[in-house]
């Protein structure tokens, strides 16, 4: 069983433009310390709501939260760079529901002044028509955003005969048009980061079956993909999702099955440091488990390895745990709910380890011998990965 992670319900993602991207020209003038924001507005037909903002660069348990009263709502904070952020319902967070819905809204010096209205059921609200009254980057997130979208609109059959037309004769024309809009909104000169943003968010579906699909791309379209990032701020190139691109841009372009080792240092559940490495050299093999809480297989994976942990180490394989929930203390408490005994590591979700070790599903789990070359070996357990590991001896 496979589950992808997504997490906009259902229809919200064309009710919610929460996976739609823009632009403009404006630079982040933020000190070394941060910049002071507030995100505030009228929420029409929420009254007594609770709303959370999370911002990728932190912890879902930092997140700020606030309830709708007389139909108004603010959020205030320090951020120490503009990112995209996300408004939730407070509910679904608690609950630890991974069905929900979540709006996208950039973190921007000042004052952002956002209205919507809210529609839904309980555990089910979602924020629709949405209106930027102030704000300079949301305002060309939300203007632009639609016109990329449908740019980017296009139909995938199951019929081979007419799919294989379409990659031949219409996605190509797509991509140009994307393109295009990008070129007008962001330039080449003076991007922004909004612009990274919006190119985080086509290189996402790299691993989609969609016009973007990594298999459907040719060098031209990478290279166009790599002249943009050349003309990134020096700033920009160190955030993640500058690396989360560089990275899947690289694996695009070797299109290779091989999943190369690249060496991590995370913390594991006493805060200590761990280099990836380390744990690789002192064993024959290694599995490197990407897994998080919500992720069903995932979690049977851990429950029923608890038991066979003992006979891996016996044979000199040493099993991985990679988390990547959104939150330190949602990890912790899973892990003592699996009773995981083998090395469990935590590396969020705003890193870009997930693109470097090609993660576009759940479970995934690699193999990797002691010089950390990887093993191509598929398997559903641990019993199958012991079986097929005796017969390859």
């Amino acid at each position: 069983m496979i589950i992808l992670r997504k997490f906009t319900v259902l229809l919200l993602v064309l009710v919610i433009t929460g996976h739609i991207f823009s632009s403009c020209h404006t630079s982040d003038k933020s000190s070394d310390d941060g910049f002071e924001f507030s995100i505030q507005g009228v929420a029409t037909n929420g009254e007594n709501l609770e709303l959370a903002l999370y911002l990728p660069s932190t912890d879902l348990d930092e997140r700020i939260k606030s309830k709708i009263q007389d139909g108004r709502y603010q959020f205030s904070g320090v951020a120490k760079q503009v990112e995209m952020a996300e408004i939730r319902f407070e509910e679904n967070i608690v609950s630890g529901s991974s069905m929900y819905s979540s709006t996208p809204i950039v973190i921007e010096p000042g004052l952002t002044d956002f209205d919507f209205n809210v529609s839904g059921e309980p555990m089910m609200y979602f924020l629709d028509d949405c209106r930027v009254r102030k704000g300079e980057l949301n305002t060309f997130f939300y203007d632009v955003g639609p016109k990329l979208q449908e740019a980017a609109n296009t139909w995938v059959f199951s019929d081979s005969v007419m799919n294989d037309s379409m990659v031949r004769f219409v996605y190509p024309n797509v991509r140009a048009s994307v393109y295009e809009i990008y070129d007008s909104v962001c330039g080449l000169t003076n991007p922004n980061p909004v612009c990274l943003f919006f190119l985080k968010r086509i290189i996402e579906d790299f691993e989609s079956g969609g016009v973007f699909a990594k298999n459907h791309l040719t060098s031209v379209d990478l290279e166009t993909f790599r002249s943009y990032l050349i003309t990134m701020d020096k700033d920009d190139k160190e955030r993640n999702e500058y690396r989360f691109i560089q990275t899947s841009l690289d694996n695009a372009a070797t299109n290779n099955t091989i999943t190369k080792f690249v060496d991590y240092s995370l913390r594991n559940e006493g805060n200590e440091e761990v280099l990836l490495s380390d744990i690789c050299k002192k064993n024959q093999f290694t599995i490197i488990d990407f897994w998080w809480s919500g992720c069903v297989p995932c979690r049977k994976f851990n429950r029923d390895n608890v038991d066979n942990y003992d006979e891996l180490r016996s044979n000199g394989i040493e099993l991985i745990g990679i988390n990547v929930d959104e939150s330190r203390s949602k990890w912790l408490e899973s892990s003592k709910e699996d009773n995981i005994l083998w090395q469990n590591l935590y590396a969020g979700a705003a890193t870009d380890i997930q693109a470097a070790y090609q993660v576009d599903a759940f479970p995934k789990k690699l193999v990797y011998d002691s010089e950390m070359n990887y093993v191509d070996l598929k398997f559903k357990d641990i019993d199958d990965f012991l079986t097929k590991m005796k017969l390859n001896k």
